[in-house]
């Protein structure tokens, strides 16, 4: 029988040729960090599954087996769940080649063993809103790719590839692995940016013609580098639901929170335990983030759940906030406070 499910995966291994390890390396927090948010703004049955290298892989079952430790310590909130981070080894094909090369041979069918649909997810990738309107609307969509042409000699990023697993994604595979290095050398010629993703635009675009459904910023996934800094697009305001930090960027960096203050929500997904001294706006009753931005889109929400009889609880809920915090919205949202009134009047 096909399990319906989605398999969710990312990748995390050690590129001593990384050209950005200078400046931060991705570890089993980040890893953690991807997990909650999935958990918490994915709302389909889903498998979440890490590759790693053998490094990796030893630290992984490390910060889930120190994990337990933390249990008799006073003032700390659990993820109960934890355990469900499946591990898988990864493969040497490719190993020598760097870059993201050896991630192609995860479309083969030798691997995974899942024939519904799969999601690759970079950890790079931060989660703001409720992403299961782009699975549910992208479901008969069979290979669907983060928008990437805003750098100009790109196509497609691939920190966010949707499929279903079919015979064009298994020859994607199998035509680079007959020779890699022919193919990556074809590509330089090219001058594309990436090192999968541009294989993937030339098989899919210019092999298999087969079409490719990108998503970008009209359908609320964003680009820290392109939208967020060139742009200065604040992503609360936009209603964007993912922002990708690809590149020399990650959500945790120091310099980037200093900067881009909403970047700071993602320090409590990374931590195994949440201390009562948290971040401004979480909610320890609930264990969810208070929104500290109120978009369009949740204001709309709002006034139609008071107008239709609702009371602080309820917007509460709405924002996944404490109940405390629903009076400043008021005061800063004259919206919220005519729909009181409708309201009352109906009383």
């Amino acid at each position: 029988m096909i399990d319906n499910s989605l398999l969710v995966v990312t990748y995390l291994w050690d590129d001593p040729r990384f050209k950005f390890r200078s400046q931060f390396k991705y570890k089993p927090e980040h890893v953690v960090a991807l997990y909650q948010q999935l958990k918490r703004f994915l709302h389909v049955p889903f498998y979440f599954t890490v590759v790693c290298d053998e490094t990796m892989l030893k630290k992984m079952e490390g910060w889930t087996a120190s994990y337990d430790h933390q249990l008799d310590k006073p003032n700390v909130i659990l993820d109960p769940n934890l355990d469900k981070i499946d591990t898988y080894r990864i493969w040497d094909d490719y190993k020598d080649m760097g870059r993201c090369w050896r991630r192609l041979k995860g479309f083969s069918a030798y691997e995974f063993g899942h024939l519904s649909r799969v999601l690759f997810i970079d950890l790079d990738m931060m989660i703001l809103d409720n992403i299961t309107p782009l699975i549910h609307n992208n479901r008969n969509e069979p290979f669907v790719m983060a928008d990437d042409s805003e750098c100009g000699n790109s196509k497609y990023n691939g920190s966010f590839i949707l499929f279903t697993p079919t015979p064009t994604t298994h020859k994607m595979w199998a035509m680079f692995n007959k020779n890699p290095e022919a193919c990556k050398k074809m590509l330089e010629t090219k001058g594309w940016q990436g090192s999968d993703q541009s294989w993937i635009r030339y098989y899919m675009d210019e092999v298999a013609h087969e079409p490719v459904k990108t998503i970008g910023k009209d359908d609320g996934l964003l680009s820290f580098r392109w939208h967020c800094m060139g742009k200065n697009i604040d992503p609360f305001e936009a209603g964007a639901k993912m922002v990708n930090f690809h590149g020399p960027y990650m959500p945790d960096m120091e310099d980037v929170q200093e900067s881009y203050r909403w970047t700071r929500l993602y320090d409590a997904y990374g931590n195994r335990t949440a201390k009562i001294r948290g971040p401004r706006g979480y909610n320890f009753k609930s264990s969810q983030w208070c929104q500290s931005r109120m978009t369009p889109e949740r204001l709309a929400g709002c006034v139609k759940i008071i107008e239709n009889g609702g009371l602080n609880k309820a917007v509460a809920e709405f924002m996944g906030c404490s109940i405390g915090n629903v009076p400043r919205y008021f005061k800063q949202h004259p919206e919220l406070v005519e729909a009181r009134k409708v309201r009352d009047s109906r009383k």
